[in-house]
């Protein structure tokens, strides 16, 4: 059967731009594991210095991102008003207004 599970030969073929960029991901990939100890010392100095979003980057990895609550009611906690347009009653046999 030429389409069994695990063969290879189906499907469309990845585009140029999309192999290079999954060899750029790749490549990266491998150059931070190889140098995280430099870069890490480099992001946390640069939080010492007061850099803010290297402060944000370094916190919303160790804890995570801030939850921001969303209110899903109306003032006061009460329901969300929900206005409704009245329009004239159509003529069902014209298709008309009435006008």
């Amino acid at each position: 059967m030429p389409f069994q599970k695990g063969n290879k030969l189906g499907g469309r073929k990845k585009a140029a731009h999309t192999l290079a960029t999954e060899a750029f991901k790749k490549a990266l990939v491998e150059a931070v594991i190889r140098e995280k100890e430099p870069l890490i010392k480099a992001l946390i100095a640069k939080g010492k210095k007061g850099d803010v979003p290297a402060l944000r980057e370094i916190f919303e990895r160790v804890i995570g991102k801030v939850v921001v609550p969303m209110e899903h009611s109306g003032p006061e906690g009460r329901p969300i008003p929900i206005l409704q347009v009245l329009s004239k009653k159509r003529n069902d046999k014209t298709g008309t207004d009435g006008r």
